[in-house]
């Protein structure tokens, strides 16, 4: 009996010597990595630095002294220690963070969260079967403590990093009226975003099923599914968007790229060959009078351009930097390009900034405008991995979604106001409303969310439409609001 109790905690040993020094290998061959994935964390971005030398001497401590008969037990207790505080972050930040950013690399880089956090448990409950092998030995005392450690420290910087993100700004909302919803519906998955609006018809791609369009009639009630043509399908696509621009709809994929126009009466759509093989984008929309729109990354200056190509006249390109001018990097820059069919005019909402810019359908004119909220600026430190530039802390987005119809400008914004419960942002999604024609804020309101966040929006003269999750819910505006 006392062999096979041996042998199973030198199984154990061995199983988390492997985990532990292979985890902090990875970590260590490619430590700036590791230190932009745990800085790009809402719970534990702040000490990100600190925090990454401590995981990495930690596990090769723990390591070594699971290495050694005499100091077995104690490195039980760390291996318990580190399951426990690994485990209880990933249900943080499954559970309770603003938002899920990617793994923290090394032998789990490919795995989900879920499956993340099933590995840590099969690990964590390793660490319990020694224990259980080695119960005569253990002292209460350093078994409370290590618990008691293990599950504060996660639990304690979260509570820092909420009340740091949470802060409250020095500016008020005026909640006027509440929205009432008209009705709602479960969609087939959780692939659906809005495409158009037209005739009292809602529209919605599949980011799964790319060819495939959605109506819904909201006179009738009725919906409708509806298969694009390609003339031409020989392509290496990646990310096909559909818009729709009455009587045309488009098949847009910026990163080959490629363009398609059809009728929305027949979907039936041609590729136009001339106008896009040079012209790789991220943003684009239509405008009235056929003007493709697109925003673009300058690969020598690593700065974003805005531009368009005249649909009819393949001569008619212009492609402009004025728009970012003063703006140093490419995460100050990222916004939402947005299109009022009803006005004309192009909007620019950024994310991490506290404004948004009024751009003429010329891309001549730019008049820049500030939101109401005055929370302190976002500080953009960026660090080279490689190829890619990415942000070295987590950075709050200031402007979530945003949608804009007959001068009204909505944006979805949870940076919290004076006034504002930070208890609301785990059951409602707030949304700001403003009138860009005369640079006024009109008023917010408020809509509940559950498990979901807000995923896309559409507004329109009398309607707010949102998807969260799976779910499609219609927002009638009230009058007030919609003059």
């Amino acid at each position: 009996m006392k062999a096979i109790r041996n042998y199973g905690v030198d199984v154990i040993s061995a199983l988390f010597i492997l985990l532990f020094v292979y985890a902090a290998f990875s970590k260590a061959l490619d430590f700036e990595t590791f230190q932009v994935q745990l800085g790009q964390s809402p719970v534990i971005g702040t000490y990100a630095e600190f925090i990454s030398y401590g995981i990495l001497i930690f596990e090769f401590i723990v390591a070594l002294l699971l290495g050694l008969t005499r100091t077995r037990l104690l490195g039980f207790y760390g291996a318990l220690s580190l399951m426990i505080m690994f485990t209880v972050y990933i249900i943080i930040i499954m559970h309770f963070a603003p938002f899920t950013p990617c793994s923290c690399g090394g032998i789990l880089d490919d795995m989900g969260w879920k499956e993340h956090l099933v590995f840590n448990v099969f690990f964590l409950l390793l660490s319990i079967l020694a224990f259980i092998i080695y119960y005569k030995d253990i002292k209460l005392y350093a078994m409370i403590l290590t618990l008691f450690l293990s599950f504060s420290i996660p639990i304690l910087l979260y509570t820092i990093s909420e009340t740091k993100y949470l802060d409250r700004g020095n500016f008020i909302r005026n909640y006027k009226w509440s929205l009432e919803m008209n009705k709602s519906y479960t969609l087939k998955n959780f692939n659906f975003y809005f495409i158009g609006y037209h005739d009292c018809k809602v529209y919605f791609g599949d980011t799964q099923a790319p060819l495939y369009v959605y109506l819904y009639d909201l006179e009738n009630d009725k919906w409708e599914e509806k298969k694009i043509i390609l003339d031409d399908y020989e392509l290496p696509f990646r990310s096909v968007r559909i818009q729709i621009n009455y009587p045309h709809f488009y098949v847009i994929d910026g990163t080959i790229p490629i363009v398609y126009q059809g009728k929305i009466d027949e979907w039936k759509a041609i590729r136009m060959h001339e106008l896009f093989n040079d012209l790789y984008f991220s943003k684009s929309l239509i405008t009235n009078n056929n003007l493709f729109v697109f925003r673009n990354l300058n690969s020598k200056t690593r700065k974003f351009t805005i531009g368009y190509q005249n649909l009819i006249d393949p001569n008619d390109r212009l492609i402009t930097t004025e728009l970012f001018n003063e703006y140093d990097n490419v995460f100050e820059q990222d916004g939402i390009l947005l299109y009022d069919s009803l006005l004309e005019q192009l909007i620019y909402v950024f994310y991490y900034l506290n404004h948004y810019v009024v751009i003429s359908p010329g891309l001549d004119q730019y008049t820049k405008e500030f939101t109401i909220v005055t929370n302190a600026e976002n500080t953009f430190e960026t660090i080279r991995t490689g190829t890619k530039v990415q942000l070295k802390s987590y950075i709050p987005i200031k402007n979530r979604l945003a949608s804009v119809s007959g001068g009204k400008l909505i944006i979805n914004s949870n940076e919290l106001s004076q006034y504002d419960d930070p208890k609301d942002l785990k059951t409602h999604s707030i949304f700001d409303i403003y009138d860009y024609r005369t640079s006024k804020y009109f008023m917010s309101f408020k809509i509940p969310i559950s498990k979901y966040q807000v995923k896309d929006i559409l507004s329109t003269e009398n309607y707010f439409f949102s998807i969260i999750g799976n779910e499609f819910r219609i927002y009638e505006l009230k009058h007030q609001l919609a003059n």
